[in-house]
């Protein structure tokens, strides 16, 4: 039960990280929005070489 709340953590976390993204792009903030889906990019990369054993 702890890795679905864990999972369930993870994915707010993402969530908000991708609110802040669309909110740059509603204001026409196009390089503050690579910079951030960039930033997401690199913390799953990072999260996923945890995860191996």
């Amino acid at each position: 039960m702890s890795t679905q709340f864990g999972n369930a953590q993870e994915q707010n976390s993402y969530d908000s990280l991708w609110d802040k993204v669309l909110d740059s792009e509603m204001e026409n903030l196009s390089k503050s929005a690579l910079k951030q889906a960039e930033a997401i990019f690199q913390k799953a990369k990072n999260e996923k070489m945890k995860c191996r054993p």
